[in-house]
């Protein structure tokens, strides 16, 4: 069985972690851990790396049709 939990607080989302790392030896498989704010950051960090690429004319630009998708 798999479980998805939304946590609006990090410091609950926390005690909750501590908790399920100590139920691993019963079966307790911690899958994925998915923070909203990190990946915000990595897909802007992506978006500069793109940028430059495209500006150092390693990489073709994309249509804006397909950024505005992204979005």
């Amino acid at each position: 069985m798999q479980i998805e939990v939304n946590f609006q607080n990090k410091e609950i989302a926390d005690k909750v972690l501590w908790i399920l790392e100590r139920l691993k030896n019963d079966g307790v498989e911690i899958i994925k851990i998915h923070d909203s704010e990190d990946e915000i950051k990595e897909n802007f960090q992506e978006g500069l790396q793109e940028m430059k690429l495209v500006l150092d004319n390693k990489l073709k630009s994309r249509p804006v049709e397909e950024l505005l998708n992204e979005l």
